[in-house]
């Protein structure tokens, strides 16, 4: 009786909105000492969102120079806003840019090597 009383005075039950969307919020590099040149799947970056993601989520990932650092797509499991960026260093000292996109947005970042 309470909700014919309800939808007669117009007052309805308001479904909560959905959750934000995560969005790229950051990339922080990690201190060249930690990339010496041969060094494989080490944590050049971490990625940060502006919040945690509700179903696993790939973030894609580019090097501009993968002679001397590459890097693997980054996957944000589900429940957290953060994941590391591995990389593979091929170059003592260079200075690489790498970028992350996620649904069309992209972040830039300079990872130095070691």
């Amino acid at each position: 009786m309470g909700s014919l009383i309800d939808r007669l005075l117009g007052r309805t039950k308001k479904e909560p909105p959905p959750p934000p969307i995560p969005q790229l919020a950051s990339i922080a590099v990690a201190d060249p000492s930690t990339l010496p040149p041969g060094a494989t799947a080490v944590v050049g970056a971490t990625v940060n969102l502006t919040a945690a993601v509700s179903a696993d989520t790939t973030v894609e990932a580019a090097s501009t120079n993968p002679a001397a650092l590459t890097v693997e797509n980054v996957t944000v499991p589900v429940g957290q806003s953060s994941a590391p960026l591995l990389v593979n260093v091929l170059e003592g000292g260079a200075s690489v840019q790498v970028s992350v996109t996620l649904g069309g947005q992209i972040l830039q970042a300079t990872i130095v090597t070691g």
